[in-house]
């Protein structure tokens, strides 16, 4: 997910993701982007090439991170994780409305994927890097740590201007609209569609037929998403008939139900 929102491309996560086997129903994926650890590499060795890791390597750096190194049977190095924020990341030579808009958008995947989506609390807040702590400790990984002051969260979140308030309400609404249709129960039906490089368009089905649809932006440019069969209504209800080419801003998701 990082490298499509680094690249802005999308075709590698779609390849990966249609090739997923989901063989029995009483198993499922736990579906998360970041944790009280850092974001590992060891996952996409054989799927990404050197020089894309390398790149995931600078936006670390970027982001004001440590990239985690591990010792190969040759002498040499290579690196295995990324430490910071998943917010950091997403937000590195961007700002503002940007900075959020990726990091909020590239959670619309792991929302969308078949599977359960754990979201790490600092990601619901827009958590900057703590780099007073990591400084301290000299451990990467505290850059991702940051123990919350209760009433200072309460405060923030009261300023309906604050990127923890609107990171936290956007997040709210794609939850509150996953929940509303069982096509995104764990074990409903997955199909990653053909797209514009610069999409991820995932159908949801299920088993009581019912169908959902996101589309999620991973690009800096505006792309078209062309509407499979059927009527699919919008959160906001408003409905797009099969065939019909909606637009997707750039770093945006869209999500639809069967109407």
């Amino acid at each position: 997910v990082l490298h499509s929102f680094v690249s802005g491309s999308a075709t590698t996560l779609r390849t990966w993701a249609a090739g997923l086997d989901f063989d029995r129903d009483d198993t499922t994926f736990m579906n998360f982007l970041a944790s009280h650890d850092g974001i590992g590499l060891r996952p996409v060795e054989g799927l990404l090439g050197p020089d894309d890791i390398a790149a995931l390597g600078r936006t670390c750096l970027a982001a004001g991170g440590v990239v985690n190194n591990r010792a190969l049977p040759d002498g040499g190095e290579a690196p295995y994780e990324l430490t910071g924020t998943w917010y950091a990341h997403l937000a590195a030579g961007h700002d503002g409305d940007a900075a959020i808009d990726r990091h909020v958008a590239s959670h619309a995947i792991a929302l969308a994927l078949r599977g359960v989506p754990l979201l790490y609390v600092h990601s619901l807040f827009a958590s900057a890097n703590d780099t007073k702590t990591a400084a301290r400790s000299g451990n990467g990984r505290d850059l991702n740590r940051a123990r919350f002051d209760a009433a200072q969260l309460r405060t923030v979140l009261q300023d309906s201007s604050s990127p923890a308030t609107r990171t936290w309400s956007r997040l709210a609404a794609m939850l509150r609209f996953r929940a509303s249709s069982p096509a995104f129960a764990p074990s409903a039906l997955q199909e990653i569609l053909e797209a514009p490089d610069e999409l991820f368009v995932v159908r949801r089905r299920a088993r009581s037929g019912e169908q959902a649809l996101v589309a999620v932006n991973v690009s800096s440019t505006a792309a078209v998403v062309r509407m499979p069969t059927g009527t699919w209504v919008a959160p906001d209800a408003t409905g797009n008939a099969g065939g019909t080419a909606v637009p997707i801003p750039a770093w945006s998701s869209r999500w639809w139900r069967s109407g």
